[in-house]
């Protein structure tokens, strides 16, 4: 009697992963979409939004008078909507990436940033954001992302210890 056996392909080991290669592919994502903020226009929109996965959830934006969802089909409007408006200079500050899966990591960052409308106004926040990245075939997007921010108050007074 001859018996033979043949491994399915979902008992065979998967490929090895590098989290490092993984999460230094998050880092330069993280950044390009940061400095793609100052990059955007009325016309223009594509340096932030290749980042984003628009078929799902979308956007929870935490800010100082609300907290706000833009679910993901809305959000090219919404950003168009911000950029014929405002400009906006941002610093990334700090990066924490996690790679929770071959396909899947996190990324919480600390920045702070300048929004300047176009009547010539401007206003400064610093804020934190965590992002939910997932591969799928296609470059590194992330489909779920919080965002919240406060302004950047102006520096206390050396003399009288109060801020303004």
């Amino acid at each position: 009697m001859l018996l033979a056996a043949c491994d399915s392909p979902s008992s065979q080991p998967a490929a090895a992963v590098d989290p490092a290669a993984i999460s230094d592919t998050i880092r330069t994502v993280v950044k390009a979409f940061v400095d793609g903020w100052s990059k955007i226009s009325c016309e223009n929109q594509d340096a932030v939004l290749r980042f984003y996965d628009l078929s799902d959830p979308g956007f929870i934006d935490d800010n100082e008078t609300s907290v706000v969802l833009f679910p993901g089909d809305s959000l090219p409007r919404t950003i168009k909507a911000f950029a014929c408006q405002e400009s906006e200079s941002a610093t990334l500050d700090s990066l924490l990436v996690r790679v929770l899966a071959p396909d899947v990591a996190t990324a919480s960052w600390t920045y702070h940033t300048t929004y300047r409308s176009t009547a010539g106004a401007s206003r400064s926040v610093r804020g934190t954001v965590l992002q939910v990245f997932k591969r799928s075939p296609a470059p590194w997007r992330f489909p779920v992302a919080m965002s919240t921010h406060v302004p950047i108050s102006p520096p206390c007074s050396g003399i009288t210890g109060r801020c303004c």
